[in-house]
């Protein structure tokens, strides 16, 4: 099934993954929440990435914000039935901390343990590509080339299901007779 250009919207699977995740936080931790407090920076500068001019509207409603968020997850889940390891990547990637409710239990104890001791410390917002590289046992470069790994594999399901406009592409091409990288390492 080839998606219209009309029906997709977002550029690539990256771009879907980190709207959907800021939707559905932005759901699950309630403004009056001690939490809110401390990631709302990190948030409202990922909100502000998403105004300006695109091809497509994202949804202004609230359900159908949810409904497109929950339709990326869907894609999310879809690839974790194929493979796990790199749907897992991608969660801890996106969420950090929020991962899954088992992860932000412990992270908040230790948050707390540390608090009572006088040192302050942030939960992870999304984990960095170090933060990966330690989580699977191999450097930020080997983890970083999993991660897109990973992105292309839900892209192609995000293709199918018509919510991203073209296929992912490998994140190094040759420009002027040599390889070159074209993501961050952080």
């Amino acid at each position: 099934m080839q998606p219209t250009p009309q029906a997709s919207v977002f550029a690539d699977a990256e771009h879907a993954l980190q709207w959907s995740c800021e939707v559905l936080r932005r759901r699950r931790l309630p403004k009056l929440s001690s939490l809110w407090k401390e990631v709302s920076d990190e948030a409202d500068a990922v909100a502000r990435a998403w105004e300006g001019e695109k091809a497509v509207e994202l949804p202004h409603g609230a359900v159908e914000r949810l409904d497109l968020a929950l339709k990326v997850e869907g894609a999310l889940d879809e690839l974790a039935r194929a493979d796990s390891e790199a749907a897992r990547l991608l969660r801890l990637w996106a969420w950090g901390d929020w991962a899954d409710e088992k992860r932000l239990w412990a992270a908040l104890a230790m948050k707390e343990k540390l608090r009572r001791q006088g040192v302050h410390v942030r939960l992870s917002y999304r984990y960095s590509t170090t933060q990966l590289g330690r989580l699977l046992g191999c450097d930020r470069g080997t983890a970083w080339r999993r991660l897109q790994v990973a992105l292309e594999g839900v892209g192609r399901v995000l293709v199918a299901r018509g919510l991203v406009v073209v296929a992912p592409v490998m994140p190094w091409e040759e420009e002027g007779g040599r390889e070159v990288r074209r993501g961050e390492f952080r």
